[in-house]
Order: C-alpha cells, then sequence, then structure tokens
C-alpha cells in the first residue's frame, strides 16, 4: 500500500502539495501483513516538514522485502522522538530518504510541538535508531545545497548511511559505524543514482 502526506514520493505525482507538513507523535504503517513488500510512506512539504513520529513499512513475517520511505520538503526537522522501520526478517531491508535543500545534524532536533525552537535541524539519534532496521539516505538538493553534521553519528549496523550533497559536505563530529553497513560521502553530487550496495571497513 502506499501512504502520501503533502504529496507523493519526491514531489511528483497530481496529488496537491502542502505548504507545511508536521507530523507528531503518530504512527504511520505501509507494512506487508503476511508475506510481500512493505509499502510506500511519502511525507513532503513546498515548505517546512517536521517530523517526530513512527513510520514503518516493514516486509512480510513469511517473505517479502521493506519499503520505502521518504520525509522530504524545502527545509526539514526531524525530532529525536523519530524513527523509521522498513525491516524484512526474510527479505531486503528497505530506505528511508530524506531529502531538503540543507540538512543540520545536531542533538535536540526540532520538534513539531515546539514553536519556539525555529531551528531546522535533524537529530542524530532518529538517525541512528533508524540504521537498526533501515538504510538511510540524506540528500542535499538544490542551488544552496549543503550537509552539516554537528554532532556525532555512532552506530553498529549492516545498512547504509548515505550523505549526498549536490554542494558541500562539512563534518564537524565522529560518523563511526561499528557494524558492516557502507558509510556513503558525497560532495558534488551530480544526483543520479549511485550503487551503494556493497560494504565498507568499518575500522
Amino acid at each position: 500500500g502506499t501512504v502520501r502526506i503533502g504529496g507523493g514520493l519526491h514531489g511528483q505525482g497530481a496529488l496537491a502539495h502542502a505548504q507545511a507538513t508536521n507530523i507528531g507523535k503518530a504512527t504511520i504503517s505501509a507494512d506487508a501483513t503476511n508475506k510481500g513488500n512493505g509499502g510506500t510512506v511519502a511525507v513532503w512539504s513546498d515548505g517546512n516538514t517536521r517530523f517526530a513520529g513512527n513510520i514503518s513499512a516493514r516486509g512480510g513475517a513469511k517473505g517479502g522485502n521493506g519499503g520505502q520511505v521518504e520525509t522530504s520538503g524545502h527545509t526539514l526537522g526531524v525530532a529525536p522522538s523519530a524513527r523509521v522501520d522498513t525491516s524484512a526478517p526474510l527479505g531486503l531491508t528497505g530506505d528511508w530518504l530524506l531529502d531538503p535543500e540543507t540538512i543540520t545534524i545536531t542533538a535536540n532536533g526540532q520538534d513539531p510541538y515546539d514553536s519556539t525552537n525555529t531551528a531546522v535541524s535533524i537529530d542524530p539519534s532518529a538517525i541512528t535508531g533508524a540504521l537498526n532496521s533501515t538504510a538511510v539516505t540524506l540528500q542535499a538538493t538544490g542551488g544552496s545545497a549543503s550537509i552539516t553534521v554537528n554532532n556525532d553519528i555512532e552506530y553498529s549496523s549492516g545498512n547504509a548511511l548515505s550523505l549526498l550533497s549536490q554542494g558541500i559536505i562539512t563534518v564537524n563530529a565522529n560518523i563511526q559505524n561499528s557494524g558492516s553497513g557502507a558509510v556513503n560521502l558525497v560532495a558534488g553530487w551530480d544526483t543520479t543514482s549511485l550503487d551503494f550496495s556493497g560494504t565498507v571497513d568499518p575500522g
């Protein structure tokens, strides 16, 4: 199944776009219930998207791959409480895509319920928590594209973490995976598809 809130995947399709989308402490699921692939969940806005809830698109318990989750907007804030799960017990893990123009990874990412917090940021704990059950791809696209890492991203996972920026990537803190999943950073990315199916030495 497919869940679309504020727009479709990558803002494409005929669905009308929201100007702002807030996902609070709610649960959204597009899970396969028995055998089959997980579905697709798209959370989109043309302005500011904020995410603090739980999204799952799990593969079936008796077979099937994990699905696809996207939380995107011109700007994107992700709170520490945000969780994404695209696991698949008998199949391939799915992917969580975060695709604003600029990305700042810092502790205490934006909470949709906190009107006093105007900084748009993504909490590293949301990323590391998701990596237990999904691959995570952060894409910064647009004329001012940039990714800045201001707090540590430390975890152990077999799933890939990818940071792709059409502009710059600035790393001011540690990025460390003690598991087998790849860690990919690409600055000056030309938006073409990249194959990150392999792994790197976590040392």
